[in-house]
């Protein structure tokens, strides 16, 4: 028998289920909507209940986002009969991206301003997003100086990543890169 804590997150729609293992390696993530689950049983599982929308897997949790519309007790109930029952053959060797994508996101083979910031989110911001349960993906840096990110696990709809973690983002970069950037979450 395994078990697991359930730590909330600053986003009331979204908790964390905290194993004494992992659940994804290699420091990998990997996120799942409705829908996106190719070949990962316990991803599937869980997107089937009802009012489960987002998976987030990162080292040893899973963040899992609901409907707002679905009270936590009900689903911590369906959850922890799911993990019970699949957590044991769960495969932490999840294939997240194909070579090509992964060759074409590494930091070596990004555009400079995209790699100087995912270098400054990682040490002042990504740790702090991460123990929350979420993390933030930068899509795009364009010529207006708008950088383009997209909020995954727990950040994804939280109210604080709308306004007072995308205000800090966005100081951070000013600060340390340019003045003139501003964020767009997509």
């Amino acid at each position: 028998m395994f078990e697991f804590s359930i730590e909330e997150t600053p986003n009331p729609d979204a908790r964390k289920y905290v194993f004494g293992f992992d659940v994804i390696r290699g420091g990998k993530k990997a996120s799942f909507s409705k829908g996106e689950v190719n070949n990962v049983p316990l991803a599937s599982t869980l997107l089937d209940v009802k009012g489960v929308e987002k998976l987030h897997f990162f080292d040893n949790f899973i963040t899992i986002t609901k409907n707002e519309n679905i009270d936590w007790e009900e689903l911590d109930v369906k959850i922890k009969e799911i993990l019970e029952i699949m957590i044991d053959n769960h495969d932490p060797e999840i294939e997240v991206l194909d070579e090509d994508t992964k060759r074409k996101l590494s930091y070596e083979n990004m555009p400079v301003n995209i790699r100087q910031v995912n270098e400054i989110l990682d040490r002042t911001v990504r740790p702090y997003l991460q123990m929350d349960g979420g993390d933030i993906q930068v899509l795009k840096f364009d010529e207006e100086k708008r950088v383009f990110i997209r909020y995954e696990g727990a950040c994804g709809g939280c109210p604080t990543s709308m306004s007072g973690t995308l205000y800090s983002i966005e100081g951070i970069l000013k600060s340390e890169m340019d003045e003139d950037i501003s964020l767009v979450i997509v």
